[in-house]
């Protein structure tokens, strides 16, 4: 197949950097200047033979008129677009696709042009044979029975990080593209009526490599500590609350602090105690929402701070808080006000600038929760037109009860929804029991199912029933579905569901379709909390090492990381999970 190199093959020395010095193309011009193009160099996640992977390029037009932008690739890659008009201020992600038929090292050159001139970026790829009795296509084009990488059913364990006896551990499930994992570390035990303000602590932002190695644990000052909740290259950035709210952001490198914006001098006059969404990206600006208490008055607000500066780009103040923000592949921008009294929702859509796109109102609580391929989804409740805010659909499962008590915390305690929003026109959740026409009849223990709907109708395909704790469904490159759970036994009486629920975790994958491919068990008995995060097949997520019903308020927050049999990584389009994947940021399709 044109432009796949196995190595031994290639007429050059057995080294993989040697052999990809001969694939290397130097551009012969450069795109106009308006026109930038990220990453310069392509590299798809690591796959085997017969898996395709997909990955992405982002274009975007820096001047002042229209540029027509033309793409090519050879195989075995692809490109979405060939072609694309670009306005002034546009950014779009193009999608590359490698669909590897032959192990080695798949190479190619993606060109670019616009206005007769080009640049030539390459393009690589790591194919594996293809595993003995792993994970392939079966001749319907459905994910075939997949097996355990462990013994005896087990997901096989690949490393755990327990931190220090007086630290506290804070993860997100932030992991980057190379398998950098990004978490925070603070005194476990902290007095303020003897230690003086929570901000006077010092903490660490930790850093570990895929494989569990530290690549640095730096010192974060009280005025500059923040939770880690997205990544967007080569920089980081979270938030603080409490009563120094800030937006922070770090480079991913080396942990150092590129900037930090503290949020009251934002805010109106009045406001000492603040909650602070996570922050969401909609470029050139990060974007957090903004709920502040003070004596008698409440300050709320949506925030634009320069990506690179920090600098205030804009703000919307309102009477009501907003709800986590959500965005779109464009960068426009989802909210929502909800008032109680009246029993109404206010939809509201900015454009990246924080121009208002348009209101909508809705009976009940409505939060805009995920936005992919033309569907809006509004809580667990309903679809609607992403351009409008005009109705669309009401799902299947909006009967089931949702209690949200008055004086709930405003955010969190996870920054997006348990949805998983993409391939074929797909939309998964872990919920509980509906009572619809198409609804589960049949008993279960855990009362929780895995609901796979239509994106378009919002009627079901399939149902799954499921333990407790259910994770964020992670859509994969491979069509499939990744969830953690806590199966419960049908002849359960004791111990079944909530806090006191003493039973395994298992990785389930399944189809798009509903079928479960593989169930794991995880080793430990205690919740697994956090989003799962995947990188080449191994699998990272945030537990509690101690805990049970008994030690609640002393658990220990840990980190383990367990294998696939074969590798995989999320899709590089669609809601990939509830905050997008490893980079806790929604990638909507274009």
């Amino acid at each position: 197949m044109a432009g796949l190199c196995v190595i031994s093959g290639c007429g050059v020395e057995n080294d993989p950097e040697t052999a990809w010095a001969g694939l290397r193309s130097e551009p012969s011009a450069r795109v106009p200047a308006n026109i930038v193009v990220e990453p310069g160099a392509v590299v798809f996640p690591r796959t085997t033979v017969g898996v395709p992977v997909t990955t992405s390029v982002r274009l975007r037009n820096d001047g002042e008129s229209i540029t027509q932008v033309l793409l090519g690739i050879p195989e075995p890659f692809t490109v979405a677009l060939t072609s694309l008009n670009l306005p002034p201020g546009a950014e779009q992600a193009v999608d590359l696709r490698l669909e590897p038929a032959q192990p080695g090292t798949a190479g190619a050159v993606l060109l670019v042009q616009a206005e007769g001139r080009r640049i030539e970026l390459t393009v690589r790829g790591e194919v594996d044979p293809a595993p003995t009795g792993g994970s392939e296509d079966d001749s319907s084009g459905q994910l075939a029975t997949s097996t355990c990488s462990g013994p005896d059913g087990t997901a096989r364990q690949a490393w755990s990080y327990v931190p220090p006896q007086d630290q506290a551990l804070e993860f997100t499930g932030a992991v980057d593209a190379q398998g950098h994992l990004y978490a925070t570390e603070c005194p476990r035990f902290w007095d303020t009526a003897e230690d003086g303000p929570i901000e006077l602590r010092t903490c660490h932002l930790l850093s570990l490599d895929r494989d569990g190695q530290v690549r640095y644990r730096r010192p974060l000052s009280g005025s500059e500590y923040v939770r880690v909740d997205l990544i967007d290259g080569e920089h980081l950035y979270g938030t603080f609350e409490r009563t120094s709210p800030r937006v922070t952001s770090l480079a991913a490198a080396n942990g150092s602090v590129r900037w930090s914006t503290p949020l009251f001098p934002l805010m109106d006059a009045g406001c000492r105690w603040a909650y602070v969404s996570a922050p969401v990206l909609a470029r050139p600006n990060v974007v957090v929402a903004v709920y502040a208490l003070g004596e008698n008055v409440t300050c709320n607000a949506l925030v634009a701070l320069n990506a690179d500066t920090g600098a205030l780009a804009w703000k919307v103040s309102a009477d009501s808080h907003f709800s986590q923000p959500i965005a779109d592949s464009r960068g426009n921008l989802y909210t929502s006000h909800y008032d109680r009294a009246r029993d109404r929702s206010k939809l509201l859509s900015y454009t990246a600038a924080g121009a208002v796109r348009w209101q909508a109102e809705r009976t009940g609580e409505r939060a805009p929760v995920a936005v992919n391929g033309g569907a809006l989804t509004l809580s667990s409740e309903e679809l609607a037109d992403p351009d409008t805010g005009a109705f669309r659909a009401t799902l299947a499962i909006a009967d089931i009860p949702r209690w949200s008590p008055e004086g709930a915390l405003p955010f969190g305690p996870s920054p997006y929804a348990d949805v998983a929003l993409g391939a074929r026109g797909l939309l998964a959740v872990p919920e509980g029991r509906c009572t619809g026409a198409t609804c589960p009849t049949a008993p279960h223990v855990s009362e929780r199912f895995f609901y796979g709907l239509d994106a378009t109708s919002g009627t079901l395909r399939w149902t799954v029933p499921i333990g407790g704790f259910p994770s964020a469904p992670l859509l994969t490159a491979r069509d499939s579905l990744l969830l953690v759970d806590r199966p419960v036994p049908e002849d359960c009486e004791f111990g079944c569901q909530g806090d006191d629920s003493y039973f395994d975790s298992y990785l389930h994958e399944f189809s798009l379709d509903g079928r479960e491919q593989v169930a794991c068990r995880l080793q430990g008995q205690a919740p697994f909390i956090t989003p799962p995060a995947l990188h080449q097949g191994r699998l990272f997520l945030g537990a509690w090492l101690n805990w049970d019903i008994s030690n609640e308020a002393t658990r220990v927050l840990g980190l383990h990381a367990y294998d696939l049999s074969s590798p995989t990584e999320p899709a590089a389009t669609g809601w990939v999970t509830e905050g997008g994947g490893n980079t806790r940021q929604g990638r909507p399709s274009p």
